[in-house]
């Protein structure tokens, strides 16, 4: 391919990405509107323009037509609302629930999206992680957040709602109920397992736990775990207790 349509297409690609966000709901040559989901974190966060809580959409109105102009008090905008998500504490903005928040609002633009592979509030959130990770955020920490909101991974805790849910008394699906005993035991297995890989966020997918961990964790981690209880660590039978279901338990090393 020659440089000179190489150019010509990074210059159509670069024209198209430049019209993010811009409509104009009146029609050609009326005045240009800012437009774009808002990001989940900041639903219901009163916006730096009014003071009025952010809708599921942003609309905000640029006051020209003329394009250029229009340009660059959307980028003015998109500025404004970038600073409001850096002004939220990091533990509420990179939180399991608004991971889920994330992972349903990019589903639901997607669906609307006429290409699924470039959507807006995609691109917001990639920026947000690149600015939280620039800002000393653990990048392990970042990768499990953005698993979890982009859709390619199951949280721990979501996972342990479910199978609980699932196995309770008179459920649907004519599973064996879960004893009391049981459900304590799989409770503490779950936050061994997060302590074992640093889940603070509580954002670690089940897609975190290989063969390799699960093996490290059942025969190295586990036994190591002091309490007053034992301070000697825990014991083989406690180890070996039945109450984590197959996503904590090792798979075949083969």
């Amino acid at each position: 391919m020659s440089k000179e349509l190489l150019s010509k297409l990074d210059h159509k690609k670069d024209t198209r990405e430049d019209m993010r966000y811009l409509k104009q709901p009146r029609g050609p040559g009326k005045s240009w509107v800012f437009r774009m989901v808002t990001p989940p974190d900041l639903v219901g966060v009163p916006n730096p323009w009014d003071g009025k809580p952010l809708p599921k959409e942003i609309k905000k109105g640029l006051g020209t037509r003329h394009l250029p102009e229009a340009r660059k008090r959307r980028d003015i905008a998109l500025g404004d609302i970038r600073r409001l998500q850096d002004s939220l504490s990091d533990g509420a903005a990179f939180s399991l629930a608004s991971a889920v928040e994330w992972r349903e609002a990019i589903a639901a633009a997607r669906e609307s999206a006429e290409d699924p592979y470039n959507v807006g509030i995609e691109l917001v959130l990639s920026d947000k992680l690149e600015d939280a990770e620039a800002r000393g955020i653990p990048r392990d920490q970042l990768k499990r957040f953005a698993r979890v909101a982009t859709g390619n991974g199951f949280p721990l805790d979501l996972a342990h709602a479910k199978y609980v849910e699932a196995r309770r008394p008179n459920n649907p699906y004519g599973y064996e109920p879960l004893k009391r005993a049981t459900v304590m035991n799989l409770e503490t297995a779950v936050k061994h397992l997060r302590a074992f890989l640093h889940d603070d966020a509580k954002t670690a997918c089940l897609e975190d736990v290989t063969p390799e961990l699960a093996q490290s964790f059942r025969d190295e981690y586990l036994p190591s775990v002091r309490s007053h209880r034992s301070p000697g660590g825990l014991s083989a039978q406690t180890v070996a207790k039945p109450a984590a279901p197959e996503w904590t338990k090792p798979r075949s090393m083969n």
